[in-house]
């Protein structure tokens, strides 16, 4: 008889049958989901470390250089007060009245400007209502609504001294003329002559040229001017008459080229019989 025994039979695993691979190698998902969750992984930590502000180049726990900015001073002179103030010093005849100085630390001071009143060494006011002091605080300037009335004011002389100028020459100027600064304020002297222009107002709103120290002055280049209609009528026929002696003077020139070419034929087709 054949007899079982109770032992249980160890197999080893390669004693085994291999069998089909695609059966045997079970994947928990698919090659395609490990790709896209590595790139999803990759993307997020991407964006973490862009948005992660970087302190490389400037450490936040450092302390930022801090630079001072020099500024000069502006050099101001020390003015005299216009009211001066004294001081007594001293007792019985050695008593003396010494000035009281607006500035410290200052050897020479400074007239007070034209126009203006100063005090504690300083321009403080202008004593006409026409003029301001100026942003530097160091001279007495016009007012911008007085500096408009005086640009007028020359602004009408230079007009009628530039019309008459234009009727003279019967308006046959390209460009308008400038005349000497000078001689306008000796011309005007109840007008102009009490109200000179300041250099920087001259040259802005005027047309300027300057010649040996002598200063001319215009209208500006887009200033139009109207002449009056006895200029523009003398101009109209001054400009008519032109045109008539110069068509007078082309038609003498074409008769007296015609009757040369004429003799100069004739003379050549019979010419003079010689003597000899």
């Amino acid at each position: 008889s054949y007899e079982h025994d109770d032992q249980p039979i160890i197999v080893d695993e390669e004693d085994l049958p291999i069998e089909n691979s695609s059966a045997a190698i079970k994947h928990p998902t698919s090659f395609m989901s490990w790709f896209v969750l590595v790139i999803a992984v990759a993307l997020g930590i991407s964006l973490l470390a862009a948005n992660t502000p970087s302190n490389s180049h400037y450490p936040i726990s450092q302390s930022r250089p801090i630079k001072e900015i020099q500024i000069e001073a502006l050099d101001i002179p020390c003015y005299q007060d216009s009211q001066p103030q004294y001081q007594m010093i001293g007792d019985g005849d050695e008593m003396q009245t010494i000035l009281i100085q607006p500035c410290e630390n200052v050897d020479t001071m400074v007239p007070c400007p034209s126009l203006g009143f100063c005090q504690d060494g300083k321009l403080v006011r202008c004593t006409h209502e026409s003029f301001q002091v100026n942003t530097a605080g160091t001279t007495c300037e016009l007012t911008p609504a007085t500096r408009q009335e005086v640009v007028e004011l020359w602004v009408a002389a230079l007009e009628e001294q530039t019309i008459a100028d234009l009727c003279v020459a019967g308006g046959s100027h390209a460009e308008l003329p400038l005349f000497e600064y000078k001689k306008l304020q000796l011309l005007y002297p109840s007008t102009l002559a009490i109200h000179p222009l300041d250099k920087t107002v001259m040259q802005t709103a005027f047309a300027t040229q300057e010649e040996k120290g002598r200063w001319f002055i215009g209208l500006p280049d887009d200033h139009s001017i109207t002449l009056p209609f006895r200029c523009r009528m003398a101009y109209s026929i001054s400009k008519v008459l032109k045109t008539i002696l110069a068509w007078i003077g082309t038609l003498c020139w074409k008769m007296i080229t015609i009757c040369t070419k004429i003799m100069w034929s004739m003379m050549s087709s019979y010419p003079i019989i010689s003597l000899i």
